[in-house]
């Protein structure tokens, strides 16, 4: 694929905050375990269910605490492959 077949994917803040919402709900967390595990103020987080755009670094810190990418939340590309999110980290098979 060459950069010409590439064509630009929107940005939506709207669908950005949809997007965080709905990894949210399938992660089966409240939005305070949404702050608390990607380190974003809830006071932020609660702007945005009230449609205010998150930053990119907010996006960036959310994306990761769910196990995704960036562009997963900001674009909808799907990267995982078709793989569920999961809430917990796979455990090791050797663990106690």
């Amino acid at each position: 694929m060459t950069q010409n077949d590439l064509s630009p994917i929107p940005y939506d803040p709207v669908q950005i905050c949809e997007r965080i919402d709905e990894m949210r709900q399938a992660l089966r967390w409240s939005w305070g375990d949404l702050a608390m595990k990607s380190g974003v103020n809830e006071m932020t987080i609660r702007r945005w269910r009230t449609g205010a755009p998150p930053s990119l670094g907010e996006v960036r810190l959310t994306a990761e605490a769910m196990g995704l990418v960036y562009e997963e939340i900001t674009y909808g590309l799907d990267l995982r492959h078709d793989e569920a999110p999961e809430s917990e980290p796979p455990r090791s098979r050797h663990a106690a």
